[in-house]
């Protein structure tokens, strides 16, 4: 089959990002003709810079190895401005970010037939709250990828949708032999949306430092390069690690006996694989596991 990914971008290291990519590439290995689509920036007639862009409709076509936190094979085409002349006609074609579905919902079904793969309740913190609620009344079939979402969809927009978990690639995320200062390691992720929940992390992290307990704080993040506001934040200094990825990531995860989730909706599936005991809030990850606590 042909399948069209559209994405509103492709370079941030992310748990949506890595998801997409695996679903593309693992799409594409098994013999389908993949091919991933990245929005443009919006064009403005009142900009004369942009003007070139109105006039010059094209597609710019990355290498796959652009993509450099993991293996990827498919090439990465950026459309000059959003038109639907420049998506080819396709069996597929899947919407990933409430942009993206705004973006294709009225095209013809000479695009693909249309899904809509929501990874978040993206209304809770875009801007353009309005413009993401309308997607989930779009005509898409929605996939989420949590139980959590399937519920938000038939509450509060009426919509159904099937749940696909998101899966861990467990040639990259494994369990190794564990080192013996584990136990006593606890890392988690620096994220500037307050719904990542770091600020709440630190302060379940101090209020275990104050009971004199031994524990080795683990922090990696890809929005600061340079951990010491973070430090002078906390009060503490800890081990930082910026943009860790692939090896890197899974060599984080099993130093550390403890995987802190503290976002307000996400799990952490990549650490549950890691080896780690995991704190979080949601339970998607936890059926048939001993190794996690969670909040219902």
């Amino acid at each position: 089959m042909k399948i069209t990914f559209l994405a509103s971008q492709y370079a941030r290291i992310s748990g949506g990002n890595r998801a997409l990519f695996e679903y593309a590439n693992r799409l594409k290995k098994m013999g389908h003709s993949v091919r991933w689509f990245v929005l443009a920036r919006p064009a403005r007639w009142y900009r004369i810079d942009h003007w070139p862009r109105f006039f010059n409709k094209k597609v710019s076509v990355l290498s796959p190895d652009v993509i450099d936190w993991m293996d990827n094979k498919i090439p990465i085409e950026l459309l000059s401005i959003n038109d639907k002349s420049l998506i080819p006609n396709a069996d597929i074609l899947l919407a990933t970010a409430w942009q993206t579905a705004d973006f294709s919902a009225s095209f013809s079904d000479d695009k693909g037939k249309k899904f809509y793969f929501v990874q978040h309740h993206e209304s809770l913190w875009t801007r353009e709250k309005s413009k993401a609620e309308k997607t989930y009344y779009m005509p898409f079939r929605k996939i989420v990828i949590s139980t959590w979402l399937k519920k938000i969809l038939q509450e509060q927009y009426k919509q159904e949708a099937d749940v696909l978990v998101t899966p861990v690639n467990n040639k990259v995320f494994f369990k190794p032999n564990k080192n013996k200062n584990a136990g006593i390691r606890v890392c988690m992720l620096h994220h500037d949306y307050d719904w990542k929940g770091y600020s709440d992390a630190i302060e379940a992290v101090k209020k275990v430092r104050a009971e004199n307990c031994k524990i080795e704080l683990v922090v990696f993040g890809e929005k600061i390069k340079d951990p010491t506001p973070l430090y002078e934040e906390a009060g503490f200094t800890f081990e930082y690690h910026y943009r860790p990825t692939g090896e890197a990531l899974r060599e984080i995860y099993s130093s550390c006996g403890t995987f802190l989730c503290s976002s307000w909706y996400e799990g952490a599936r990549d650490a549950c694989n890691g080896g780690d005991d995991v704190r979080h809030g949601t339970c998607d990850y936890r059926h048939g596991w001993k190794l996690g606590l969670c909040n219902k």
